[in-house]
């Protein structure tokens, strides 16, 4: 409902659903961000944008700082272009000489639990179906590769195209 000046106000007293009471509220906080002058925006929308901002730039320094702490010998160089040094990381995530089957089952684990909380934390479907997905890409992608380690001879000998491959000749 408007009021003459075309503002939004609520009624009094109305028991309508929490949609339109959320539009109403929407539509206020709009006409109010209207009014400010020029250059100057709504406190709770500039507090949002930062944690945004806040939150995207603190994953990606995570991400960097992971990304020095699990390479090994396929470091990145981190301060390019002012330096063209690498960290060479005693642990890598993937090479199992260097603590690679450690770090996939910590990496693992620790994405199964994020995809836990998350869903529980939110009820909509579609995220928690994408969660699952998540959750069932963690598990079977380590059990996948033990159970390939194990099943197989690695020091069988090597028959067919992978011979002619491995010895250079053509197929």
């Amino acid at each position: 409902v408007s009021d003459v000046e075309g503002e939004d106000v609520p009624l009094e007293g109305h028991r309508g659903d929490l949609g339109a009471a959320v539009d109403v509220r929407v539509e206020r906080d709009a006409a109010a961000q209207d009014r400010l002058p020029r250059g100057v925006e709504h406190r709770h929308h500039v507090a949002r944008e930062d944690r945004e901002a806040l939150a995207v730039s603190a994953s990606a320094l995570l991400h960097s700082l992971i990304d020095m702490a699990c390479h090994r010998n396929d470091g990145h160089m981190h301060f390019w272009p002012l330096s063209n040094w690498r960290f060479v990381s005693p642990v890598s995530y993937w090479d199992p000489a260097h603590y690679g089957t450690a770090f996939s089952l910590f990496e693992a684990g620790l994405g199964v639990l994020i995809a836990i909380v998350l869903f529980r934390r939110y009820a909509n479907p579609g995220i928690r179906l994408a969660l699952l997905l998540c959750i069932i890409a963690y598990v079977a992608v380590p059990l996948f590769y033990f159970w390939s380690l194990s099943s197989h001879d690695h020091n069988a000998p090597v028959s067919g195209l992978g011979q002619a491959a491995l010895s250079g000749e053509s197929a």
